[in-house]
């Protein structure tokens, strides 16, 4: 899915929202690059040899002192090498490593979709709920425009227009608190999708229809099987526990061959000789030399790096059993939460749909005489808190989907 632009204004849906994050939010960006910093690690543990060989040249001479014409040469290369599996232990680590960083990017597209999801939705619950506290003020306006009138014919009196002129100055200041609010959120969610910090972005769609009650075992099942973050884990473990093994395999000595060449020219007989007679009593020797370097003590406890490495590894087993434990919690908890949702909505859409008809005729009645003020006002608090409670509870379980989402780990936006 491409990602929409998100620049100016721009009504979103939730998966157009959640593409727009995951597309442009810094958090993948930088769980990707600890992923490409792995790769580079796996590149170097994959390498044949721990260091780089190394050319030795050596010439001597005694043209400062006797001048005789005796010199020599030596060239050796020398390489370190692991003879006892440690390359192999350090490939496994670093591909370990590769592999958690990997579902991390996973896991974080996972944390982001939900934040993306609850924003979304707290987005839109703050939108249709400025757009109910506007319908509450065009209300309280008719109501002062005719209660003037009806003033004006001695009808009513002056403290109870001065109470509606009241009642219209609290609409009005819920719908600035209203509109904030819907500021706030914006701004969230322009945050999490990367659009500009005043872009007048604006929720499409509707709340989603939460599905009926889900076996909570089953989800359970799903999440351990597929939470990126418990495998992460579990891959961790396994680079622990292989370093502890390359630690031990450290003890035993790296082996440094090394071969060369050496070019030997003397003077026989030395000092017997003649001067005349030395270019004729001159020796030439060609000489191949290979060695093996062995670091002394031969063997050595690396009783540091192997307790710190058993550290890390008992760290990373405990830390996969805190998620372990706190997978079906998650998922429980959230399951819980949507199932009672579901039915706060199941009950309050219906009432909120009734009694919106219903103030409606109680405006009219109050208007043609038919009730009085406080009658009328009673009937419409109660109908308001109706209405704003039925948008909590449609916001409560989309809220409350995308928690279960995230407990279970499948990446949906519902």
């Amino acid at each position: 899915m491409s990602a929409p632009a998100v620049a100016g204004a721009a009504p979103l849906t939730v998966d157009e929202a959640v593409a727009a994050a995951e597309a442009r939010n810094p958090a993948i960006a930088e769980a990707g690059a600890r992923v490409a910093q792995a790769r580079g690690r796996r590149t170097t543990a994959a390498q044949r040899v721990p260091s780089r060989p190394e050319l030795d040249l050596g010439l001597a001479s005694d043209a400062l002192f006797a001048r005789e014409g005796e010199a020599s040469f030596d060239a050796s290369l020398s390489q370190e090498l692991e003879l006892f599996g440690q390359r192999g232990l350090r490939l496994r680590v670093a591909t370990e490593d590769v592999q958690a960083r990997t579902l991390e990017v996973e896991d974080e597209r996972r944390r982001l979709r939900a934040d993306v999801q609850v924003s979304f939705y707290e987005l839109m619950f703050q939108e249709r709920r400025g757009a109910l506290a506007t319908q509450v003020v065009d209300a309280a306006a008719r109501l002062v425009e005719s209660g003037e009138q009806r003033v004006s014919a001695g009808d009513l009196g002056d403290a109870e227009l001065q109470l509606l002129r009241g009642d219209l100055a609290l609409a009005r200041a819920e719908l600035r608190s209203a509109q904030a609010d819907t500021q706030v959120a914006r701004a969230a969610l322009n945050r999490l999708i990367g659009a500009d910090a005043g872009a007048d972005t604006t929720a499409a769609g509707d709340f989603p229809i939460i599905a009926s009650e889900a076996d909570t075992e089953a989800l359970v099942e799903d999440a351990v099987a597929g939470r990126p973050d418990l495998a992460a884990s579990a891959r961790e473990v396994a680079a622990a526990r292989a370093e502890v093994d390359l630690r031990r395999r450290e003890r035993l000595p790296n082996l440094t061959l090394v071969v060369g060449y050496a070019l030997e020219r003397g003077i026989l007989g030395g000092d017997d000789f003649q001067p005349a007679l030395i270019d004729e009593a001159r020796d030439t020797d060609h000489l191949f030399t290979v060695g093996i370097s062995i670091p002394l003590p031969i063997f050595r406890s690396n009783a540091g790096e192997i307790s710190e490495a058993r550290g890390r590894a008992a760290e990373a087993e405990a830390r996969q059993a805190g998620i372990e434990a706190r997978v079906a919690e998650e998922v429980v908890a959230a399951s819980a939460r949507r199932d009672a949702a579901r039915d706060r909505i199941a009950e309050l859409d219906e009432a909120a749909t009734a009694v919106a008809a219903t103030l409606e005729r109680y405006e009219r009645a109050w208007t043609e005489k038919h009730i009085d003020l406080a009658e009328y006002l009673a009937i419409r608090d109660r109908v308001l808190a109706v209405q704003i409670t039925a948008l909590e509870a449609r916001r409560d379980g989309a809220l409350a989907d995308a928690e279960l989402d995230l407990a279970v780990g499948t990446g949906e936006a519902r």
